[in-house]
Formats: structure tokens, sequence, C-alpha cells
């Protein structure tokens, strides 16, 4: 990798990194995920494995999603391999701290390798994480929406999230009125549009989701619709979040500057792991921003170490970190699970639970 600091000296300690382990995992999904430039079956997961000197082990792990970023496991391959041979046999320190200035060129990526290392440094209750989640309401008809909001509904959910952009918003919003009208008037109704809308669109529909009582919409426009986004922000009632937007203080900076959102949401894979997150997280509220936590799209590993961050920063909103939910296997032996509306997750230290089904599983580098 051009460019790449040099890593500075390498003595040996206990804290020195012998190897380093990356495989990429293709984790099926129990039904397909819908969003507004995809439809996923499977994860495109990395899944990192690290070992210390003096036999200790951590794993983290990071999951693509083309059309959310630029970033591809494709491309990503040839550059964690050049990463993980100048960071293998060099101290922790030394290693986190090259690989934080890459975070921004390579978030996906180096999130989840230091997520991995991360892990040696962490303390762990052993008690349970309980923090409030969203549930996802897929239906397109009312039939199929009214027989999921009984669900939700039993399952003690506060809050839902209704995908849009899938079809014309004309029709999405006919989706969300029946959803308001099945789900009753105290439900938290979020409506995400993935950057599939125009300002113009949105711009003449706007009083209608006003009336239906929404929480905000997510991410209406593109990325860097700042404009855009600050002019709609408020419009008749209706306040936005930026998922999409928002990767760095920079951009949270100017978040809070245009008016752009009065929502940002954070996932542990865009903010160079753990450490990076909680960073974000207390930027943002100093910012007067609320944060919403989680990532839909990533495995019980990385869900876990997010409802962390929820506890730490006593995050108040329920999140969205149910990535885990949407897989057949788990990649921890711990069982991550939503009981009453609320995701559980033993704070203990990760411990992964086997190999995948032939054919899922394809060792990277070692």
């Amino acid at each position: 990798m051009s460019g790449m600091p040099a890593a500075g000296n390498r003595s040996v300690s206990a804290e020195e990194i012998d190897r380093i382990k990356v495989s990429r995992i293709k984790i099926p999904l129990k039904a397909p995920y819908r969003l507004s430039y995809a439809t996923l079956e499977y994860f495109d997961t990395f899944l990192v494995e690290a070992v210390l000197r003096d036999g200790r082990r951590s794993c983290g792990e990071t999951t693509f999603l083309e059309g959310y970023s630029s970033e591809t496991a494709g491309r990503s391959a040839g550059e964690a391999e050049k990463i993980i041979g100048r960071i293998r046999g060099i101290g922790l320190e030394g290693a986190l701290s090259l690989l934080r200035g890459y975070t921004e060129d390579m978030p996906f990526l180096i999130s989840g390798i230091i997520t991995a290392l991360e892990g040696f440094g962490m303390d762990y209750t052993g008690e349970m994480i309980r923090m409030p989640v969203i549930a996802l309401m897929n239906g397109m008809d009312e039939e199929e929406i009214e027989k999921e909001a009984e669900g939700i509904k039993g399952g003690g959910y506060s809050a839902v999230k209704i995908k849009v952009g899938l079809q014309a918003l004309e029709k999405d919003i006919d989706r969300i009125r029946m959803a308001r009208e099945y789900l009753g008037e105290n439900m938290r109704i979020r409506v995400d549009a993935n950057q599939s809308l125009s300002f113009g669109e949105l711009e003449t529909r706007i009083k209608k989701l006003a009336d239906l009582d929404i929480e905000y919409i997510e991410q209406p426009f593109p990325r860097g619709a700042w404009d855009e986004h600050a002019q709609l922000n408020g419009l008749s009632g209706v306040r936005v979040m930026l998922d999409e937007s928002v990767w760095t203080v920079r951009d949270l900076e100017k978040t809070a500057r245009t008016g752009a959102a009065s929502h940002v949401k954070l996932k542990l894979q865009k903010c160079g792991g753990y450490k990076g997150l909680c960073r974000m997280i207390k930027e943002a509220m100093e910012k007067g921003l609320e944060v919403i936590i989680g990532n839909g799209v990533q495995t019980d590993l990385v869900n876990f170490m997010e409802a962390r961050a929820y506890r730490e920063n006593m995050l108040m909103l329920p999140g969205e970190n149910i990535g885990f939910t949407r897989m057949r296997k788990r990649l921890l032996k711990s069982a991550a699970k939503v009981k009453n509306g609320m995701a559980e997750f033993a704070d203990e230290p990760p411990v992964l639970s086997g190999k995948f089904p032939a054919g899922s599983e394809d060792t990277l580098w070692t």
C-alpha cells in the first residue's frame, strides 16, 4: 500500500501480534432483506481472528453492503492483505495506531480488523445487556401489514422501521398510513428511504407524512445532498435522520452547522471500531444531535459491540443493531435474542460458534 507509514520498532512482548486470519463468509439470511438499491439473501462478511504471542485470541468482523458505500469485499481483499502483512508481529498499540490512520479511506475494512484487536483490552461484566430495538415492517399490502402489526405489538416493540423507495412514493405513504392505523398512535414509526428520493417529490408530500406522525425520515437524498436535507429538516414538522452522509467528526459538524438533520445513525463499522464509535457518539451528543445506534446489515458480533456502546454512552432511543436476527446461523456461541422488544446480549468475551457449512467460507489470509 503506497504511502503507508512505517510500523516503528518491533519489540517482542506479550502484546505482540502473532497471526491474523481473515475469512470471507457468506452468511445465509432467514428471508431476503429488501433495500431500495439491493435485495440481500446473505451477509458478505470478513471474519477477523487475531492471536497474540501469549496465545490470547480475539475476533472482529465487517459486513460489506454494495450501494451503501464504495467499499466492496472484492476490492477490499487486496488492501487487507497488505495491511495485515504490516501489523503482524508488532505490538497492539502500534498496530491500532497505524490502522486508525486509514479509517476514513477504508472504514468498513479497518473497523473489522480494529474490532478484533480492541477486544484484547476489553473488560466484560458477565451481565446481560438489554436495550430497546426496532422491528422492521416489510408488508406491501394491507393484509400483510395488519398481520405484521399484530406480531409487533404482541412482541412488545416500541418502534418500527418502514423502508420506502421500492415503489412510487404515494404507494409507500399508503403503506405507512395503514401501518399507523394498525400499530396505533403510540408506536414510533421510522421511515427509511436509503437515498432513493428527490426533494421535489418529497416536498409535495411532506404534509402527508407529517399527518402520520413519523419519528423521522432517514436519508431521503444522496450522501452529498446537504442543502436538500437542510431544506427538508423540520418542514411541516418532519425531522430528518442522516446515515449514509455521516462518517466522520467533520460530517457531524456539518450536520449541526447546516441543520441538515436532527438525528444521526452511527454504526461501528463506519467509525473505526468500538472506541471510534464511542467518540462519534460523544461528539454527536455535544453538538445537540440525537443518536441512533446500530446496523441491520451486521452480525451478532458487532451488534453486541454496538449494544456495549449504547450502554456505555447511556443512549435512550431504540437501536437498530438487529442484523443478527436475520442470520440463519450466528457467529458467536452466546445466544443474542430479542424479547419483549428488547435485544439481549451476554456481556462476555466473544467466542466463535464454529465453522460454517461447506462452500460458505473462504480463508483469504493467515
